[in-house]
């Protein structure tokens, strides 16, 4: 029979609603929770992967037994000659992966909100000027040359505005010029 110590360690190794037992390679019950019965039988669909699978490799395994849906987990241990078999009810397994998808979809929701409100205020943050300067070009092409843009930021909008400026005071100044040469040219 196996160790208490062992028992223990596999015990705490069971989630809620599922249990472990484990059969020896001719698939004779070894442990069992309820202890060991003479009239045990492994599940068919266990059974059946067990005789197909002679690895050690580790499958999930679905099957119904009395209306409910359970998924067993077999590892085969060669050395030991033991098949290590979880149970468990389908429900509880996949239930943390229920939350699990609807706390990401929550979560990328909101990432997608939060993106949504910065880019809303850089893309205002950057039209605003650009408005500004649109309106002091329109003026200036209607004849206003002494429309000038105001903008108040530490950014290269700035730079900006005070370039258009610079430009729209040398195009008045330029047009001050011209003009005060073509008087002097029709008085001479």
């Amino acid at each position: 029979m196996l160790s208490l110590k062992i028992i223990k360690n596999i015990e705490n190794l069971v989630i809620p609603g599922g249990y472990i037992f484990i059969v020896n390679l001719n698939n004779d019950l070894r442990y069992h929770p309820n202890g060991i019965e003479e009239s045990f039988a492994l599940p068919p669909e266990i059974n059946e992967w067990i005789n197909q699978n002679t690895s050690t490799s580790q499958a999930p395994i679905r099957y119904t037994d009395q209306g409910t849906k359970w998924v067993a987990f077999v590892k085969t241990y060669k050395p030991w000659g033991w098949h290590l078999i979880a149970i468990a009810k389908e429900d509880v397994i996949y239930a943390g992966i229920s939350e699990s998808i609807k706390l990401t979809i929550i979560t990328g929701v909101m990432a997608i909100l939060i993106a949504l409100i910065v880019v809303y205020f850089i893309s205002k943050s950057i039209s605003k000027p650009i408005e500004k300067l649109i309106k002091g070009s329109i003026q200036i092409s209607k004849g206003d040359l002494n429309a000038r843009v105001h903008i108040d930021t530490k950014d290269e909008f700035s730079i900006l505005a005070a370039s258009f400026n610079k430009m729209a005071s040398q195009l008045n100044e330029s047009l001050i010029k011209y003009n005060f040469l073509w008087l002097n040219y029709k008085n001479i």
